[in-house]
């Protein structure tokens, strides 16, 4: 039995304590100290995100009915491929190339690399939410640092050691030779 159980292995219903009256005679428990996620609503981020793994979606498609195909990212590897991600997205981004949606890449990897990292945590400790979901883990400290060594240690070998089935280009290790595209970076080193 879990915290978030009863006796009977049923969820409990949390409360606060505190009671807030509708002017309809409801009553309910006050939104204090609870997430918001409607704020996320705001600007245009959430729709060119949802956008983004609606597409990728399309091009990576879910192994089965409901499991996202990025979701099958488990190892320290994948976690490393998330972050490369995050960074070259959000460079590319911070540079204003508009050639792919680079703002919504930037929250899918970092959700991504988080997603991994989380799970990993929770294999090395054990400790998962009441709800199965793995609780957040502790910002820089990776559950095996063994596996982290050797995971960038891969990633560092070289293009053709670390991956065969990715595309070079794709690549987030790989050497980027921008000599011909001096018209489009000019003398500045960025767009």
């Amino acid at each position: 039995m879990s915290e978030s159980e009863d006796q009977n292995g049923y969820f409990q219903i949390k409360d606060s304590g505190k009671r807030q009256e509708f002017d309809g005679g409801m009553v309910r428990d006050t939104e204090d100290d609870k997430v918001d996620y409607s704020n996320l609503a705001f600007g245009p981020m959430l729709y060119r995100w949802a956008m983004h793994c609606t597409k990728g979606r399309i091009k990576y498609p879910d192994p089965k009915p409901g499991t996202p195909n990025w979701t099958l990212a488990k190892g320290v590897s994948e976690y490393l491929r998330f972050r490369a991600s995050a960074f070259r997205h959000f460079m590319a981004w911070f540079w204003g190339l508009t050639d792919e949606d680079h703002a919504a890449a930037v929250l899918f990897n970092i959700n991504g690399a988080e997603y991994v990292r989380n799970n990993l945590w929770a294999d090395a400790t054990g400790i998962v939410a009441g709800d199965g979901s793995p609780p957040m883990s502790p910002i820089n400290q990776p559950p095996n640092p063994e596996d982290w060594e050797r995971a960038r240690a891969e990633m560092s070998a070289g293009v053709d050691e670390a991956d065969e089935t990715l595309p070079a280009d794709e690549k987030p290790w790989r050497i980027i030779d921008d000599s011909e595209d001096e018209e489009k970076w000019g003398d500045r080193g960025y767009p």
